[in-house]
């Protein structure tokens, strides 16, 4: 919940608040009002809130952006300071990763992962052994043309 105490110094405080909605072309953000705020307005509604408080005497702006709600996607998202994306997120969440109430992605080593870490360990030895071997052959056959 996100609640507005504007004083005088605050001229002016506008909360914006955006939910996600499937369309198109996927998830995107849809704006549900841009309005000022007035002193005690409440915002329980699930969605990320995009506050811009403007002081009355310095001009100065301060934006800060918050998330009302349970959805862990828009949780880290919010998060992580709106630098991944939510088809980020949601592909994060697809290979293995978790949200924690903090809003935090979290990678979870599950045994999947670890084999799958394993397997890629495996080949890239592999290919190592082989370009090893080759250069071996191709140095005894260079010694080879230098005896005859």
């Amino acid at each position: 919940m996100v609640v507005c105490f504007v004083r005088p110094a605050l001229n002016w405080l506008k909360p914006l608040r955006e939910v996600l909605t499937d369309g198109q072309n996927g998830q995107t953000f849809d704006t549900r009002f841009n309005k000022p705020a007035k002193d005690g307005d409440k915002y329980t509604d699930e969605g990320v809130y995009t506050i811009t408080a403007t002081n009355n005497y310095t001009k100065q702006t301060t934006t800060k952006v918050l998330y009302v709600g349970d959805n862990p996607v828009l949780k880290a998202y919010v998060t992580s300071n709106l630098t991944l994306s939510v088809p980020e997120i949601n592909e994060m969440i697809n290979n293995g990763a978790s949200v924690n109430k903090n809003g935090d992605i979290v990678y979870r080593h599950t045994l999947r992962n670890i084999l799958l870490i394993i397997a890629g360990v495996a080949v890239i030895l592999t290919i190592a052994l082989l370009i090893v071997k080759i250069f071996k052959n191709k140095k005894s056959n260079s010694a080879q043309l230098y005896n005859h």
